[in-house]
């Protein structure tokens, strides 16, 4: 009777006929369905079910394969989907009884220019040790855009997710809420006041990966990863330039590229200039700058920006800009370019934007932010260039560039390698 109640809750029947029990035959009864009872699908919403998909996926990618909760929380389906088939390729083409695929998480962090270096850096050391690449890439005060405003991301061969739930730094004895994290070495890198030289003499990632660990890492970092872990400047440069621009970037790009005055008939110039001024005091954000780096590290990067004399850089470039020879003029502040290519003149080659001005108010807003990447992609489209030695902007063009060669001011030339 408990089963027929059931039953008759979910479906409904016609009898057709009855067959009484006799001797030791059972009863028999011939119904027919006039009613069938709601598929799974049927009987959830399409909300519901789009949740359990998520979950299984990110039981399945935790269970299999060590990704952290933390990881996933903020991660959607499609790139959960996606991570769950790049680790069952790479597990399929491994050897029998092989480990599973070593994850690498960065934690990409402040403006596009930090970013893209970190970025570059976690690109080139995964592919480099056969690691999966996930990337947490937030909107935050330091940078608004996301990261499909700036590239396509239909064909890269990592996972993004717009958020990480631990804060700045990581939090502390994190493995006793989520088991996954004893597997890591969490690493993370420091801004450099002095020109990268942090990065360029301090190796940020150990080298070889931990064996204590599954060889796993979680990097959080604004900056390049030091030479002394095996990728090289080539590397990070083709890693980076495999990245396709999205639609926004590239409209930007055109529109620049219609605005350009004072061209010359040789064609692009050879020479692109950037030129980075701004501090914590004199930039409009809403960043919490001690917060994030810390008074002494603050300070000392204050310090290094206020050396930058915009009338110092000018003669630097005029001198360096032989007969015919003509310079595309960037700065993070826009009454500072003006002031580039009004004292340089025809040497000078100069972009005009609708966002000039809104930018110098809200420099890391999304649509400025899509302005600075098309500065990026036009600097990266000269042969040599001239920037500011404190400038992870200006380190990013030059790894966007073909074949990079950088100047600086200062007589310290060259890349850090």
């Amino acid at each position: 009777n408990a089963n027929s109640a059931i039953v008759s809750a979910i479906s409904h029947y016609e009898v057709l006929e009855r067959v009484p029990s006799s001797g030791w035959k059972a009863a028999l009864l011939r119904v027919h369905a006039t009613s069938h009872p709601l598929s799974l699908e049927q009987s959830v919403t399409i909300a519901e079910a789009d949740a359990a998909w998520a979950k299984a996926l990110a039981m399945r990618l935790y269970n299999d394969y060590g990704v952290p909760w933390d990881v996933m929380m903020f991660m959607d389906s499609e790139n959960r989907e996606k991570l769950l088939m790049l680790l069952k390729t790479r597990a399929e083409a491994a050897p029998a009884f092989a480990r599973p695929t070593p994850l690498f998480v960065l934690h990409a962090k402040h403006g596009l220019g930090s970013r893209l270096l970190a970025l570059a850096s976690a690109m080139a050391f995964s592919d480099l040790h056969g690691m999966q690449l996930i990337v947490i890439w937030e909107q935050d005060a330091s940078l608004h855009a996301s990261f499909q405003d700036l590239f396509d991301t239909s064909n890269i061969s990592f996972v993004l997710t717009p958020r990480f739930k631990t804060s700045y730094p990581v939090v502390k004895n994190s493995h006793k809420w989520d088991v996954a994290w004893k597997n890591f070495a969490q690493i993370f890198s420091v801004i450099s006041g002095d020109d990268l030289e942090a990065a360029r003499v301090k190796p940020l990632l150990k080298e070889p990966l931990a064996a204590e660990n599954s060889g796993h890492i979680y990097w959080k970092s604004n900056a390049l990863l030091s030479a002394q872990n095996g990728v090289s400047w080539e590397q990070l440069q083709k890693q980076l330039q495999s990245l396709s621009l999205s639609e926004q970037v590239q409209r930007a790009v055109e529109r620049k590229l219609t605005s350009v005055k004072n061209l010359n008939v040789r064609g692009f110039p050879a020479f692109g200039a950037h030129l980075r001024t701004l501090t914590n005091v004199t930039e409009h954000t809403e960043i919490e700058y001690r917060n994030e780096f810390g008074s002494q590290m603050l300070r000392a990067l204050n310090e290094v920006r206020a050396r930058t004399v915009p009338d110092e850089f000018i003669a630097f470039l005029r001198a360096s800009l032989t007969r015919g020879m003509q310079a595309l003029v960037f700065s993070d502040d826009f009454k500072v370019k003006s002031r580039m290519c009004a004292a340089l003149q025809d040497k000078a080659v100069c972009t005009s934007s609708d966002l000039d001005g809104i930018c110098l108010q809200s420099v890391r807003s999304a649509e400025c932010s899509v302005d600075a990447m098309s500065d990026l992609t036009l600097l990266a489209r000269t042969e040599t260039l001239v920037g500011s030695r404190n400038s992870s902007f200006t380190m990013a063009a030059a790894l966007l560039q073909k074949k990079s060669k950088l100047l600086f001011p200062n007589g310290s030339n060259g890349i850090p390698w």
